[in-house]
């Protein structure tokens, strides 16, 4: 679901910076989001015969939690380095 919401973004952004240039459409963009939809339904589908449904997003949601308290720590640190006389 982020996969796909992250490339139809993708694909968005793309279209606005290329629609000037007047190219003609293409079709292939089209089969290659679906192949790449496919392939992520897939994925689900293989992660949900090992695991139950709300495990996985129970699981992901913590895993997304971990990951940006991670990030953020970083650029507290990063900030507090910049001060000067900051924590030596």
């Amino acid at each position: 679901m982020i996969i796909t919401a992250l490339l139809k973004a993708l694909f968005a952004v793309l279209k606005l910076l290329i629609t000037p240039l007047n190219l003609p459409t293409l079709a292939a963009l089209d089969d290659v989001q679906k192949l790449l939809s496919y392939i992520t339904s897939m994925a689900y589908n293989l992660v949900y015969l090992i695991l139950p449904r709300g495990t996985v997003s129970t699981l992901f949601g913590i895993l997304l939690a971990v990951i940006a308290a991670r990030y953020i720590y970083s650029f507290i640190m990063w900030v507090v380095r910049k001060i000067p006389g900051g924590m030596n």
